[in-house]
């Protein structure tokens, strides 16, 4: 998938002086003189100039006006700490003993959330729309494609690392008795929802195509499986590692309280290309949507200036809801660093490798530009939350044409999940292992 950069240099205003040597440089014609062709460097090259470039470009000017251009991000980060220690001085006050005084920490991270949360629906279906209509539908197409292709391929690549990890460290292992030698209990997981394969992925389908815009916005498509008449419990997960048998269930289709994102993204899709086609008779509501994602982009940033106060209470909040980090990290903590390195692998090693050999371009400043919505991203836990500002960072701090940002993101926001595959991948083969079911090469593959 190409990304197009703007590179443009800032124009200055000519002096007097420079007026005659500007037209010395010019060729007869008027035309201007053919730049020198730009030598890509390989990677050794780029490493070795590295102690020259910052030489030249460390001063006190720099230093200041790249601390004012990352204030809101080191606001972030600062928020995060400083959230962490209020939980954690909260906790020995006793406050996570009790419950109201728990949501009275957590009211103005919800509140922030909210915020972030109520932009999401005209950010999205505004970006895709005003995107799609100032591209060409063939160009569209290809980025699509080119997009598409990208997020299946990044997702595979996060579960066979996960599945590599987990079957390198093997979590599941460890922690299965105390240090005297006798077993430690394990928790009984509670019945989830029945489910199937298949039906998440014809809800998935059905979710792309509603047949009523307005309840998209706040309602999805769900299949549930009840079970017959006399039927007893015994649907529910077991230890044998054989799969329930849901054949004899009853099938009964609901709607479940959330956007049903899919369903407005295909819509967009489908509108913005379609203005797009019409030409000048689409011009009014391509002005239309062009204007509503500059007002919604210009609320998204107002409201991150309030970031660094809602974050703050926001992971305060969530330190006092942990219920004992002791019991906590003895059950969970191999798995949590598993799934915590593998994520680190994936976004700093696996992906900057895509991002370079792609571009040529560094994939670590890329990462400093998007750090905002890394830091929102962690606080929030949402991706559907963090794509306003996904999208301000990838514009204005990393140059990215809008036209190709405000149509791959929202995308890949809705579909592109290489945490959550990781995720899942690292925790079917932890509980295999913790309850001793063998997981051969076939049993892996039908589980992913």
């Amino acid at each position: 998938m190409s990304v197009k950069f703007n590179n443009k240099r800032p124009s200055h205003d000519l002096e007097a002086g420079d007026d005659d040597e500007h037209h010395e440089l010019q060729p007869k014609g008027g035309k201007e003189a053919p730049s020198a062709p730009k030598v890509r460097q390989t990677p050794g090259q780029y490493i070795r100039s590295a102690p020259g470039r910052v030489k030249d470009s460390f001063s006190k000017d720099c230093c200041l006006g790249c601390m004012k251009d990352n204030l809101k991000v080191l606001l972030l980060i600062l928020a995060i700490f400083a959230g962490t220690a209020l939980g954690f001085g909260l906790r020995a006050q006793g406050f996570h003993l009790v419950p109201r005084k728990v949501m009275y920490v957590s009211f103005i991270g919800d509140v922030f959330l909210n915020m972030l949360k109520i932009v999401i629906l005209p950010l999205i279906v505004s970006s895709l729309v005003s995107g799609l209509a100032a591209l060409e539908s063939q160009t569209s197409g290809k980025i699509g494609a080119r997009a598409v292709i990208y997020y299946f391929t990044t997702t595979v690549m996060a579960v066979i690392l996960g599945i590599a990890l987990v079957e390198i460290i093997r979590p599941g292992d460890v922690g299965k008795r105390h240090a005297n030698g006798t077993a430690i209990p394990q928790v009984a997981s509670s019945p989830t929802e029945p489910t199937t394969t298949v039906d998440t992925f014809l809800d998935l389908i059905r979710n792309m195509f509603p047949p009523n815009l307005v309840e998209a916005t706040f309602k999805q498509h769900k299949t549930a499986l009840l079970p017959p008449k006399g039927f007893n419990s015994s649907w529910f997960p077991n230890d044998t590692g054989t799969l329930p048998d849901y054949s004899g269930f009853i099938i009964e289709s609901k709607k479940i309280d959330g956007i049903n994102i899919m369903g407005l993204v295909v819509f967009s899709i489908l509108f913005g290309i379609t203005i797009s086609r019409l030409g000048e008779k689409g011009k009014p509501l391509k002005l239309f949507f062009d204007s509503l994602n500059e007002v919604t982009m210009s609320i998204v940033g107002t409201i991150m200036w309030l970031a660094p106060l809602g974050i703050t209470f926001l992971v305060a909040g969530q330190v006092l809801k942990v219920e004992d980090f002791g019991a906590m990290l003895e059950q969970l903590g191999m798995y949590f660093g598993t799934v915590l390195l593998g994520l680190l692998l994936h976004a700093f090693i696996v992906l900057p490798a895509i991002f370079f050999a792609f571009t040529r371009h560094n994939p670590y400043t890329y990462i400093v530009g998007s750090m905002q919505a890394f830091a929102t991203g962690f606080a929030t836990s949402s991706s559907s939350a963090t794509l306003p500002i996904t999208i301000r960072c990838v514009e204005e701090k990393n140059g990215v044409d809008p036209r190709i940002s405000r149509f791959v993101l929202p995308v890949g926001s809705t579909i592109n999940m290489d945490g959550t595959a990781l995720y899942e991948a690292v925790a079917c083969l932890f509980i295999a292992q913790t309850q001793n079911v063998p997981m051969d090469f076939g049993k892996i593959v039908a589980v992913r």
